[in-house]
């Protein structure tokens, strides 16, 4: 049987915000800045609304908790294969709650602020060349309710709360992750009728 839980989790690291921006399969595009350092790559890789709310996809959310699954053991096995293949967010986007992503001319790169610009080097897995990437951030504090399904004959209740909880010890959302950001707690998780 399918059954619901209203989860809410609050950020005990940044999270930075970094998509995939599909115009950049397009042909003929111009670019701004130099190669490996454009000031204005935010702009076409942040997830906002047109009132410039922060959000993240679902997909963040699931991608966490099936992954959170493989510190559970059952039997010879993990929960991840049944966790990813029951679990569903009802949301398509899921809000980062009052936060606001500031224009270009008056976000800065000041991590107290709750919505920032992070700039930092990276390195390129292929050519181990250095870039610089200019993410979007929210600092420690950033919260989001989700709405999780999934079918209870997979996985329980129980192991569910404790995949959302390893989620956010072990994984976190969100881009740099390896690194420790997009880590969370759990601040509550509640059956829902639905």
């Amino acid at each position: 049987m399918k059954i619901y839980a209203e989860i809410e989790i609050e950020g005990v690291k940044p999270i930075l915000i970094n998509t995939f921006p599909i115009e950049t399969l397009r042909p003929g595009r111009s670019k701004s800045g130099t190669t490996g350092n454009d000031g204005q790559e935010w702009e076409k890789t942040v997830l906002m609304t047109p009132n410039r709310e922060l959000f993240i996809y679902n997909t963040y959310i699931i991608g966490a908790i099936t992954n959170a699954g493989k510190l559970i053991k059952v039997g010879k096995a993990t929960l991840s294969k049944k966790v990813g293949s029951s679990l569903e967010v009802v949301e398509d986007q899921l809000m980062l709650e009052g936060l606001i992503v500031p224009k270009s001319e008056d976000i800065t790169n000041n991590p107290t602020d709750p919505v920032y610009l992070d700039v930092r080097a990276v390195v390129n897995p292929m050519t181990k060349g250095r870039n610089v990437r200019y993410r979007v951030a929210a600092k420690p504090g950033w919260k989001l309710k989700a709405t999780l399904s999934w079918d209870d004959k997979a996985v329980s209740k129980d192991d569910m709360k404790l995949c959302v909880e390893n989620a956010g010890l072990f994984e976190g959302i969100g881009d740099g992750r390896k690194i420790g950001f997009g880590r969370f707690k759990m601040i509550s998780f509640k059956m829902k009728q639905m």
